[in-house]
C-alpha cells in the first residue's frame, strides 16, 4: 500500500536535490538550495520506507538526495570561521528583525537592560521609534531611519562610534531603495544588512544589493569587518558564496538552527546572520523570541588567542 506513491515522491525528491545544485546556471533554481535540512530528513524518510518495501529504485534516490545534500552541507560549513578558547569579551551585538506590525515593544525595549554593546533593529516603522525610548537613553549613539514599509532599519549603539544609514538603490529597477547600517570604529566596520525577499522576481535584486555590499569589503582590505542581519538568503544558495568569496567574510557558526520562520520554526530555515573578517575569536547565538516572524541572533567578539596570551 502507497508502495507507488512514496517510489513516485522519492524521484521527486531526487529531481528537486538536482535542481537545487543548479542555481549558477539557472538563476531561478536557487531558491531551491535553502531546503537542504529539509531534504536530508525526506531522504533519510524514503531510505528507511525503501528498506521496508524493498524497493531498490526508490533506495537509490533516496541514498542520491542524502549524498548530494550532505556533500553541498559539508562544503559549505568549510567555510566557517574556526573559534578557539574564550578569553576577553570586546563587543557584543544583537540583531533582530522586529517585523513591524509586531506590538510587543517592550520586550525589545527591555534590550536597554542587556548585556549587548549594540543593537542592530530592522522593520522599525515610526511606531516603533516611538517606543523604544528606554533603549535610547541606554544606547545613546544610535542611528533611526523609520520607513513605512518593511525596510526600517535603526541601530544603537553604547559607543560613540561613526555611523549613518546608507542607500542601496538597484540599478536593475532604479525605484527599489534599501537602507543599510554602516558603522565605523577604531577597531572594526559593523554593515547592518536587511536585503529583499526572493519573491516576485526580487531575487536578483537582492543579490545585487549583497554584491554591492561585498565590492565595498573588497575595497577596504586593511579594514576588520562585522556583518549582520536579515539576508532573505541561506549558506547554501550560490549567492551567498558568491557573497562569501568576494567579501572575504566567514560565517560566524557552524549552526544549522533555523530563524525564520519563528511560528514554526521546526520547519524554518536560517536567513539571519553573522559574518566577520579579521577575526578569529567569535561566539554566535540564537536568542529567545521578541514576538516576531524572525528569532533574533547575536554576536560575540573576543580578544584573539594571540593578542590575550601576549598580555
Amino acid at each position: 500500500m502507497f508502495k507507488k506513491e512514496f517510489y513516485y515522491l522519492s524521484f521527486l525528491l531526487f529531481v528537486i536535490v538536482v535542481l537545487s545544485c543548479l542555481g549558477r546556471l539557472i538563476e531561478p533554481f536557487d531558491i531551491l538550495s535553502h531546503f537542504r535540512l529539509h531534504y536530508i530528513a525526506s531522504s533519510v524518510f524514503f531510505i528507511i520506507i525503501s528498506r521496508l518495501y524493498k524497493d531498490k529504485k526508490m533506495f537509490r534516490y533516496g541514498i542520491g538526495s542524502f549524498g548530494i545534500n550532505i556533500v553541498m552541507i559539508i562544503w559549505a560549513l568549510s567555510l566557517v570561521i574556526s573559534t578557539g578558547e574564550t578569553t576577553k569579551l570586546k563587543h557584543h551585538f544583537y540583531s533582530g528583525n522586529v517585523l513591524s506590525m509586531n506590538k510587543n515593544y517592550k520586550a525589545v525595549d527591555n534590550l536597554s537592560s542587556s548585556k549587548f554593546d549594540h543593537i542592530l533593529l530592522m522593520e522599525t516603522n515610526h511606531d516603533w521609534i516611538r517606543n523604544l525610548k528606554a533603549l535610547k537613553q541606554s544606547h545613546p549613539y544610535h542611528t533611526l531611519h523609520p520607513r513605512t514599509d518593511n525596510f526600517g532599519i535603526s541601530f544603537f549603539s553604547k559607543h560613540p562610534i561613526k555611523q549613518e544609514a546608507r542607500e542601496f538603490q538597484s540599478k536593475i529597477n532604479p525605484d527599489m531603495t534599501f537602507p543599510y547600517i554602516w558603522a565605523e570604529a577604531k577597531d572594526f566596520i559593523f554593515i547592518g544588512v536587511h536585503t529583499i525577499p526572493p519573491l516576485r522576481g526580487w531575487a536578483s535584486v537582492r543579490n545585487e544589493q549583497m554584491q554591492e555590499i561585498a565590492g565595498l569589503i573588497q575595497s577596504r582590505p586593511e579594514k576588520k569587518f562585522i556583518v549582520m542581519g536579515d539576508f532573505n538568503d541561506t549558506l547554501w544558495s550560490t549567492n551567498f558564496q558568491k557573497f562569501i568569496k568576494v567579501s572575504q567574510l566567514k560565517p560566524a557558526s557552524l549552526s544549522l538552527l533555523p530563524t525564520w520562520p519563528a511560528p514554526l520554526i521546526f520547519l524554518g530555515i536560517k536567513i539571519d546572520h553573522a559574518l566577520v573578517k579579521g577575526f578569529s575569536n567569535v561566539r554566535f547565538y540564537i536568542e529567545d523570541s521578541i514576538g516576531s516572524d524572525h528569532l533574533p541572533i547575536s554576536l560575540e567578539i573576543y580578544d584573539d588567542l594571540t593578542s590575550a596570551s601576549a598580555l
